[in-house]
């Protein structure tokens, strides 16, 4: 395995854990969610700015999490592949003879 790919396969599980803890640290108490899914237009600057980065936050959380998963998996294939099968089946693609 080339070292870039590790250093890549790391630093994409890292974004895991860090998309999770946010979207952990901005979860509601039951009863507040219309309060935090709403965007305060009239609200001083700072409001505002912490409203639309929380609004693109959970915007953009299940594609950021499908994409760094996916590239963590294919940076990583010798330690996601037992994880994997435990799931899925797993098959060897047979060899191409020329």
């Amino acid at each position: 395995e080339k070292p870039g790919a590790m250093i890549m396969g790391i630093a994409g599980l890292v974004m895991l854990l860090l998309l999770v803890s946010g979207l952990w640290a901005w979860w509601p108490r039951p009863g507040t969610w219309r309060r935090a899914l709403r965007f305060k237009s009239g609200a001083a600057p700072l409001r505002r700015l912490y409203d639309q980065h929380k609004l693109a936050g959970l915007l953009g959380f299940v594609p950021l999490l499908v994409i760094t998963s996916t590239g963590a998996m294919l940076d990583l294939p010798e330690q996601v592949r037992p994880v994997l099968g435990r799931t899925s089946p797993m098959f060897v693609l047979p060899e191409l003879h020329s």
